[in-house]
């Protein structure tokens, strides 16, 4: 027997679902801390996604009769898993179980995690054998903090209000006295900043609009004004390469034409006009703290990986002070649900959690729905792929540009969600995206 399989036990899985059914909608809450890569068994992990599923949907543990109704319709030309799945839900719902539910679920997700940790450890192992020591180290950080970040009891933070009353009077007092560590990061465009005061350490958001409408150019907007301000700015560009963000960071900051970059066409005056604006702001800023990193994650970024990035700055003793993620909905997603909508949602949770782990602002980017794109204002409704994301965030911000505000020069901002304030006063921008500026007012 492999260490592996020491800690894998069907009969504790096959309890646990027998006791969650007995539970009925209480158990909707375990349902939810539960993922199918905590049962070993694969007949399991299969009952699992279909009772979560129809429990989430219908409120109500399903009978034997609506679960094979819903795997006809799943598996019309596969009767034969249909009913393998149909006979192992049947045999667990026969099953009396007393153990408790609490033990069943600490030994199984223990024993799940055991396993993760065993075979990275593995992985890591083989790397090693073949001289491959970085590869080898990677891959047990990424491996490692994955399992922190997907794990829903990892983290609590906890207290008793009686107790916790001085600390809640230390911190109101500190804010009185140091008001400039609790405010929002500013965005850079003063009218949404006048409305939301910025994003809010601990707080998550994102903004979305049609496909090349400018989504890119507003996260590389809300880093350079937190670089400005001093700040140690992490930029995680998935969709595009490194290089072509930090183009476009330099066209911005230098108002010269990001396709001069991105040619190698420079002047001679540009080009000195470049070095010098470089020179320029790192006494202004980098000399004074400010930093703007881009790493860039070629191929499968995980959540792992964000969180070995924020790790990695903490460890230098430069924690980062605002995350932006360009964008969410390529990112390889925590949880594997049954629907790409689950998936999304559980992609902007995580970040959400991020947000408050670190107690940093997280900015990200999303579509649009098509039948939104020439619409004058968006709202939550017009999200794309999957409307759980709106719900999460703590501040969302749509962005149009309908074919009379091409004609007119112009973008307009919408905030669709604002926890705090209202929603939907549209920000009126004039954008140059060949300089990355998405509002020429006042550039600098």
């Amino acid at each position: 027997m492999s260490l592996i399989d020491r800690y894998s036990d069907t009969e504790l899985e096959k309890q646990l679902l027998a006791v969650l059914l007995q539970q009925g909608p209480d158990a909707i809450p375990y349902f939810e801390k539960l993922r199918p890569a905590h049962f070993k068994d694969e007949g399991l992990q299969r009952v699992f996604i279909y009772v979560k599923q129809l429990l989430l949907n219908i409120g109500s543990v399903p009978s034997a009769e609506t679960l094979r109704i819903e795997l006809l319709q799943k598996f019309p030309k596969a009767q034969e898993a249909a009913n393998t799945i149909l006979a192992t839900f049947t045999s667990i719902q026969s099953l009396s179980i007393s153990t408790p539910l609490t033990f069943l679920m600490d030994k199984v997700v223990g024993f799940s995690r055991a396993r993760d940790m065993l075979s990275s450890m593995e992985q890591s192992s083989r790397l090693l054998e073949e001289g491959k020591v970085e590869d080898a180290l990677k891959n047990y950080q990424d491996n490692a903090l994955a399992l922190q970040a997907t794990d829903p009891t990892l983290t609590v933070i906890r207290g008793e209000m009686t107790e916790d009353f001085p600390n809640r009077v230390k911190l109101y007092e500190d804010k009185k006295l140091h008001p400039e560590k609790y405010i929002g990061v500013p965005t850079g465009i003063d009218e949404l900043d006048k409305l939301t005061g910025g994003l809010w350490k601990g707080e998550f958001g994102f903004v979305f609009g049609k496909s090349g409408v400018g989504k890119s150019f507003c996260l590389l907007a809300f880093a350079y004004a937190a670089f400005m301000r001093g700040l140690k700015v992490l930029v995680i560009p998935v969709e595009m390469p490194y290089h072509q963000w930090a183009y476009r960071y330099d066209s911005r900051v230098t108002h010269i034409e990001y396709s001069k970059f991105k040619w190698a066409d420079l002047s001679e005056k540009q080009f000195q006009q470049w070095q010098e604006r470089h020179e320029q702001l790192k006494k202004l800023y980098y000399d004074k703290g400010g930093r703007l990193y881009i790493e860039h994650v070629p191929l499968g970024c995980t959540m792992g990986s964000i969180r070995v990035a924020l790790e990695r700055h903490i460890s230098l003793s430069e924690p980062i002070d605002i995350l932006i993620l360009d964008y969410a909905d390529l990112v390889i997603p925590p949880e594997h649900g049954f629907s790409e909508q689950a998936e999304l949602t559980s992609i902007f949770r995580t970040l959400k959690g991020f947000a408050q782990l670190y107690n940093i602002p997280v900015w990200t980017a999303t579509q649009a729905k098509r039948e939104s794109y020439q619409k004058a204002v968006l709202d939550l409704t017009d999200v794309g792929f999957a409307s759980g994301k709106g719900h999460i965030s703590d501040l969302v911000v749509g962005i149009t540009r309908t074919d009379e505000d091409i004609l007119r020069g112009i973008m307009k901002l919408h905030v669709s969600k604002y926890r705090d304030g209202t929603h939907n006063t549209p920000i009126v921008l004039h954008p140059n995206l060949s300089l990355a500026a998405i509002d020429t007012a006042g550039i600098t």
